[in-house]
């Protein structure tokens, strides 16, 4: 019981991280074609990491205004696996080109595309989440069929 039910998890989080990566992949290939508009940077630093991250990320902040409306975001790039070097390329106070999705503003990002190593490693994880539990049943199969097997014959 306690095999299957960790199998499912595992399943599940195999699905996560092709969600993930689809997601990523979506939205970064959009960004591409989204039109700009000028932002300002109005945070630049450095953050220590959270949980057992104990080093540091960039905290990048910006504003930016699209048919009047003003909107302030802290998405950078469609990657989860962002530079820490971002925090020297975008600095406080620094006018900055934001790519925005036309149908809603709200969404915008400041390096437009994808991580093709952010997806891929997404669709790797997701792919030993998955195959993980079907490798346990396919060797459990297999030992119980080589050990009935062993018993017919002696």
């Amino acid at each position: 019981m306690v095999g299957k039910i960790l199998g499912l998890v595992l399943i599940l989080a195999g699905c996560f991280f092709f969600y993930k990566a689809g997601n990523q992949y979506f939205y970064g290939k959009q960004s591409l074609d989204w039109p700009t508009t000028a932002g300002t940077i109005t945070v630049s630093e450095w953050k220590r990491g959270g949980g057992s991250n104990s080093g540091y990320k960039a905290d990048i902040e910006y504003v930016y205004s699209v048919n009047g409306a003003q909107y302030h975001s802290s998405f950078i790039e469609y990657s989860e696996f962002n530079s820490t070097n971002l925090a020297y390329k975008f600095k406080k106070g620094q006018a900055c080109e934001v790519y925005y999705n036309p149908s809603n503003p709200q969404m915008s990002v400041l390096i437009p595309g994808y991580s093709k190593l952010s997806i891929g490693l997404f669709i790797g994880m997701g792919t030993f989440f998955i195959g993980f539990p079907f490798l346990f049943v396919l060797v459990g199969r297999f030992i119980e069929s080589s050990q009935s097997n062993n018993a017919e014959i002696t």
